[in-house]
């Protein structure tokens, strides 16, 4: 591990010298997550409170890797930073020697010092975005919610029958 301030990366697996390597010249703080799961969610907190962006770095598949749980929690409990997930995209990778494949994937210090720099508003629109499209999620989610319940409201009323003789509802 190693202190810097406002840009925390956090490594998971072996790419925690690569993200070392970045954060000299970043003066960023470095965590080595040792494991995924359960998350070590007391220093995610404790990295939240202290740095205005998260990096997580992976040497595995963005999509439902050890950077989106750490999202999650964070989106969960601190919504206001910014996240910034590095790991391997979701497509075939040639085959190349580790560096090449590293370097390929913007993983190598380079790589990573490039995309952190170079964050463009797209990325900022697209983390924002997160929490928006969470946001929206929890509004459809409360709104068929409701549309149950005024459902079977309906089918009750529909099930209503008037009994001409005593002018009552029958069920």
């Amino acid at each position: 591990t190693r202190q810097g301030k406002d840009i925390a990366l956090i490594a998971f697996g072996i790419l925690h010298n690569e993200a070392m390597a970045a954060a000299e010249q970043l003066n960023a703080t470095v965590v080595d997550m040792r494991f995924a799961k359960p998350l070590d969610t007391e220093l995610l907190t404790i990295l939240s409170d202290t740095h205005p962006l998260l990096v997580t770095i992976e040497d595995g598949v963005i999509i439902n890797g050890a950077g989106a749980g750490v999202e999650a929690y964070i989106r969960r409990t601190h919504q206001h930073l910014d996240i910034l997930k590095l790991g391997l995209p979701d497509q075939f990778i040639h085959h190349q020697s580790r560096a090449e494949q590293l370097s390929r994937c913007g993983l190598d210090c380079a790589g990573i010092i490039k995309q952190i720099e170079g964050r463009s508003e797209s990325t900022r629109l697209n983390s924002s975005h997160t929490v928006i499209s969470y946001a929206v999620f929890c509004l459809k989610k409360k709104k068929k919610k409701n549309t149950k319940h005024k459902k079977k409201k309906k089918r009750y009323k529909k099930n209503l029958r008037y009994d001409t003789t005593t002018k009552k509802k029958k069920y």
